[in-house]
Formats: structure tokens, C-alpha cells, sequence
């Protein structure tokens, strides 16, 4: 048999989809068939939204101790479901703190746990607006050997350490080193400070570190609310030269086929700006004028308050442009971007 008939029977010559795209689809209306009718089919929404989407959701295992009550949710590719967002679910909050990534992309696949506390702090900006923030979150244990005390000078304070997970949202921006907060432990009121945050571990969370430390005269314990001075942020103007940056290696400008691609907005000290967010969206470029953003980009996420990621097409070559849009001011910023074969130069 010839190459070329080969392909002819690879190849569907009604509509010239390969095999590998028919049986892509397949599966996705595969996918879909069993989400209508399966038995375990909810419709939730996601924390503080009023909108529902559908899912599948089980058990990881029955009685365990060791992973809490974790449940694996499958939703269509479409859902707007990212690592880090929170769902309502059963009267509690959920946070998905981990995505499969399926070899065939028919569906997504995510683990979600059941938050057990927040952290609860307050933001004054520009000191005229006092906003006060309740972030759900995930808090553990991580004291193992220790006799619970830290000898100072002049007093003993508790030495106990938490681990904390929460999703990357517009309201943990501000959540830092530093920050102190309440907890309620044992029925009694245990202010922690944050010693480290892993921004860099689970891409859509955030993974803090907290210490034990003293209450202080300024702590409102009816509230739970801790005294943070670095909770007095004033936001100034965006910087001109701020600009977009791809987190993974240094080619900011193009996409190779198939690829997942995230780019946060760094300022002229080449950090991520504080207190401001970001949206973003995709606009044609005119280096191409009969191939849309939609040809070239299959999925736009929001990541993270200043970071979004980008997922390209298996097939069409092209130039679009990626804007992302200042909140706070408005400001605007275009990057033109391009998607090739790995192969290309």
C-alpha cells in the first residue's frame, strides 16, 4: 500500500479530520452521554458564585484518615474549573487542589478537599476603604516533635506549627510573610504569623508555613481578627514599565503546538506588582487578519491575580495578541504573541 493511501484511510475525506481527531471525539461525546445520565452527576457552583455547572464526583478511598474526605471531579473540558478554585458542595467549601492531566483530553479531572478554617485579616486601602477578607483554607498539624513551648527571655510563647492551602485568588494578594492571624484551638483564641509561602510547589495555590505567637493588645478575638500593620496597603499607580513575562523559560514570544504556556505581569523591579489584579483577554493580530485568537488558543485561565495561562492548538500556525487589562486603572498592556510547530524557528 502507497503513502498516499495510507493516509487517504488515516484521513476522513468528508470532513479531512484524522483518525486521531475522530477518536478524540469519540471519547469527548463519550464523556458527555455519561455526565447526562450518570447517577453520581451534581450541579454545583463555585464560592461566591451564583452560576452552576455540572460534574461527576467519588470517593478516593472510604475512611480516609490520612487524605481527609478528598473527591475526584470530572467536568467537561469547557468548565472554567482551575487548581485553586473553591466550590460549594454538601453545605461545606471545597478546595481543588490537584488536576489530573488526562492523556486523552476528553474530560477534566480534579481532586478537591473540604476546607476546615480560613484566614481572616483585614486590608485598609489608601486608608479610607477597610475591607475585611475570609479566606477559606485547608489547616494542619505540622507539629510532630515538640513539647508545644518556646522558651524567651522573659516569658514562654507556644511553639506549634500549622500548614495552610489556599487557592490563588483576588483576595489572597495580600497574604504575605509576616501576617498574623487567629485561629480557634481547642476553644481557645491561638494567634500564628506566616514564616513562608510557597508560591511555586501547585501552580493556583498557595502553600504558607505559620508559627504560634503571642496575642497581642490590637487582636480583635471576638471577630478573629488578627492586627496586621503590613495590612495597611496603599496602592499607587502602575508603573509604565510594567510588562508580560512567561513563567516557564525565557521565549515570552511564542507557543509551540499543543502547549500549555502562563504569563504573570512583572514591574520594573521584575516582581509581580502588589495590590493590583489583572483580567486578560485575546485580540487578532494583523499580521494574520483571516485567523482569530479562537484558531490559535483552545483555552485562556486565570491563574492567579497577575498571571493567566495559555493553552494552544495541535494544528494552525499564526500571530495573535495576548492583553492583559489593569483592574485598579485600566491600563492596558499587548504583547503579540505566535504559534508554531516545535520544529520551526
Amino acid at each position: 500500500m502507497s503513502y498516499l493511501d495510507k493516509y487517504k484511510r488515516m484521513v476522513s475525506v468528508d470532513n479531512m479530520k484524522t483518525t486521531k481527531d475522530l477518536l478524540l471525539e469519540a471519547e469527548i461525546l463519550s464523556f458527555q452521554e455519561y455526565l447526562n445520565g450518570a447517577p453520581n452527576q451534581y450541579a454545583y457552583n463555585k464560592y461566591k458564585d451564583t452560576n452552576k455547572f455540572f460534574c461527576t464526583i467519588q470517593d478516593t478511598a472510604f475512611n480516609d484518615n490520612k487524605n481527609g474526605d478528598e473527591k475526584i471531579l470530572c467536568v467537561e473540558n469547557s468548565s472554567i474549573l482551575v487548581m485553586g478554585d473553591l466550590i460549594e458542595c454538601d453545605g461545606k467549601i471545597w478546595l481543588i487542589s490537584f488536576e489530573e492531566h488526562n492523556t486523552v483530553k476528553s474530560h477534566k479531572t480534579f481532586i478537591m478537599r473540604p476546607t476546615n478554617n480560613s484566614l481572616k485579616y483585614i486590608v485598609n486601602k489608601n486608608q479610607v476603604n477597610e475591607a475585611i477578607f475570609n479566606v477559606p483554607a485547608i489547616v494542619t498539624n505540622q507539629t510532630l516533635y515538640t513539647v508545644g513551648l518556646n522558651d524567651g527571655t522573659y516569658f514562654n510563647t507556644g511553639d506549634t506549627k500549622l500548614s495552610c492551602i489556599i487557592g490563588v485568588s483576588k483576595d489572597t494578594m495580600y497574604i504575605a510573610r509576616d501576617m498574623r492571624f487567629i485561629f480557634n484551638t481547642n476553644s481557645e483564641k491561638v494567634a500564628y504569623f506566616i514564616t513562608y509561602v510557597d508560591t511555586i510547589s501547585k501552580e493556583g495555590l498557595l502553600i504558607c508555613t505559620l508559627k504560634e505567637t503571642i496575642i497581642v493588645e490590637e487582636d480583635d478575638l471576638e471577630k478573629g481578627i488578627a492586627f496586621n500593620d503590613m495590612g495597611k496597603i496603599s496602592i499607587k499607580d502602575m508603573d509604565n514599565t510594567t510588562k508580560i513575562v512567561a513563567v516557564q523559560g525565557t521565549n515570552v514570544d511564542y507557543i509551540n503546538f499543543e502547549s500549555l504556556k502562563s504569563y504573570h505581569m512583572l514591574d520594573d523591579k521584575n516582581i509581580e506588582p502588589v495590590g493590583r489584579t489583572f483580567s486578560w483577554r485575546l485580540e487578532q493580530s494583523v499580521e494574520n487578519p483571516l485567523i482569530t485568537p479562537a484558531d490559535l488558543i483552545t483555552k485562556l485561565e486565570i491563574i492567579s491575580p497577575v498571571s493567566c495561562r495559555l493553552t494552544s492548538n495541535d494544528k494552525i500556525k499564526g500571530y495573535f495578541n495576548l492583553i492583559s487589562i489593569c483592574n485598579e486603572d485600566k491600563t492596558e498592556i499587548v504583547n503579540n504573541l505566535r504559534i508554531k510547530d516545535s520544529m520551526d524557528l
